[in-house]
């Protein structure tokens, strides 16, 4: 979903207005609105800051995964936000290169559908698309990623052993409110308006440490009275901690 660039419609404020505006954009559009008035669940796809598309009124997220971003670090922001705000939520495989072969290798967009599955995704997506002219009549997919789909229907979706969502979490990463760092590396920008402050490298190095510890068993999340954590998680982690021991 594109950034909407807020900074022509005032003055840069603080990061609870942008919070504030971003998420109450879609509500004044009138499609959402005659979606919103039949019932009708309202999906959309982000490479970032998931919670607050919950917030502006989204049903289902997809996180787009593929393109060279930590699968575990995706997993544990698009669970956690669709955990706590008690919505669906999935993953859509993206290209990872902008020019052939565009999508990863079939085994490796085999385990991304395997883990999101464990992890719980209601949805697994493989985005496709015409690359002409040297494409082929089914898009960027191969042989080799049709025949990796069809494993994973047989073996995973349709194998009794395998549970969805099998992959239980152990604890949380509580961020702080309305902040929309996008956390793709230390410098990544807030809200894309401002660059790191002095918060972002402490919350980086905390949540690539448990990322290490936990892996796809941390979810992320924001601080928000609304959404409270207490009881939910058995481990729960704030962003300015200290973390003196990696054992949970």
């Amino acid at each position: 979903m594109a950034r909407i660039q807020l900074r022509y419609l005032f003055q840069i404020p603080p990061i609870d207005n942008v919070a504030t505006l971003y998420t109450s954009l879609l509500k004044r559009d009138w499609g959402y609105k005659a979606l919103e008035a039949n019932a009708i669940d309202v999906f959309t796809s982000d490479y970032l800051l998931y919670w607050f598309d919950y917030l502006m009124g989204y049903d289902v997220v997809f996180a787009q995964v593929g393109w060279n971003h930590t699968l575990k670090q995706d997993l544990a922001l698009i669970r956690g936000a669709a955990t706590l705000q008690n919505k669906s939520w999935g993953t859509i495989i993206t290209w990872k290169y902008n020019q052939p072969p565009y999508l990863d290798t079939a085994e490796n967009i085999y385990n991304q559908m395997r883990i999101s599955y464990e992890a719980g995704a209601n949805y697994v997506i493989i985005f496709n698309y015409p690359t002409y002219p040297e494409g082929n009549q089914y898009g960027a997919m191969t042989d080799e990623h049709f025949e990796a789909l069809e494993r994973f229907w047989n073996d995973i979706v349709k194998n009794p052993d395998v549970v969805r969502g099998s992959t239980k979490t152990e604890a949380v990463l509580v961020l702080p409110k309305n902040y929309g760092w996008g956390m793709r590396n230390p410098q990544d920008t807030i809200w894309a308006f401002w660059g790191p402050d002095e918060n972002s490298q402490q919350i980086w190095e905390l949540s690539q440490t448990l990322l290490n510890q936990y892996g796809t068993s941390l979810d992320i999340v924001y601080d928000d009275p609304a959404y409270p954590v207490t009881g939910k998680y058995p481990k729960i982690y704030y962003w300015n901690q200290t973390i003196t021991s990696t054992n949970p």
